[in-house]
């Protein structure tokens, strides 16, 4: 599919067609068919206190899980998600970084805003996780950011893409087990104005998925590295509870 079919498929769908996002039916009003949103998993209480990870039974509020117990060097404050990563969600996601459906991303910013308008609201800032010069080149835009300016919008909250910036290309997460993935991103990402970082009180970063956190942890690391004060929330549209679910 060339760009400019892909472009004018685009169009005449804003324009003449409302469908859903996940199986395409064609909807009179919203984004998602009443079957496609009864199979979307929302993440509830009782949930890790740090990580946000759901747990199968009840459990004291103020609980951690066991990764957050045995991990002293989890930099970020709190990580939250929207839904789990399961089929539907995953397609969401795929059409928005490499079907150029953009839309999408003002979905998920709704999505996200309804669950946790509370808590970033409190925020100074909002951004996304950064892509490297390569892949912002080839995808010509971030998604995560893209999400992230849409959530702005709806908050009122300060949005602000140049906090961070990712300055190398490393490997997909996707194809890599957990070791590996700390490395893949260890020193990749960098604080592009460290004077604004010295001086935010809280910010909030936005991603499409939270598998095992590296990537929230290792710009969280960055940012404490400047601001040692600074009160970190990570939100993700949806949480892989499986390692292999990515």
């Amino acid at each position: 599919m060339n760009i400019f079919y892909k472009f004018l498929k685009n169009i005449l769908n804003i324009l003449f067609f409302n469908t859903c996002k996940v199986c395409k039916k064609h909807l009179s009003e919203g984004f998602l068919c009443q079957d496609c949103w009864k199979d979307i998993d929302f993440i509830e209480n009782p949930i890790c206190i740090k990580c946000g990870i759901p747990y199968k039974f009840e459990i004291n509020k103020d609980a951690l899980c066991q990764q957050c117990l045995s991990n002293p060097k989890i930099y970020y404050d709190i990580a939250r998600s929207v839904c789990v990563y399961a089929e539907n969600t995953k397609k969401m996601i795929l059409d928005l970084k490499y079907g150029d459906n953009l839309s999408i991303a003002k979905n998920i910013a709704f999505m996200i805003n309804i669950k946790f308008s509370n808590i970033i609201e409190k925020c100074d800032i909002i951004t996304g996780i950064p892509s490297d010069k390569e892949t912002l080149r080839k995808r010509k835009f971030n998604h995560s950011c893209l999400i992230a300016k849409h959530i702005s919008k709806l908050t009122k909250v300060n949005y602000n893409p140049i906090v961070l910036a990712k300055i190398k290309k490393t490997r997909k997460q996707s194809s890599l087990n957990v070791e590996e993935r700390v490395t893949n991103l260890k020193n990749c990402f960098s604080v592009l104005d460290k004077d604004l970082v010295s001086k935010i009180k809280k910010i909030v970063i936005i991603d499409d998925v939270f598998t095992t956190g590296t990537t929230f942890n290792e710009v969280s690391k960055v940012l404490k590295k400047y601001n040692s004060n600074i009160e970190i929330v990570c939100i993700s549209f949806s949480r892989a509870l499986k390692f292999n679910d990515k």
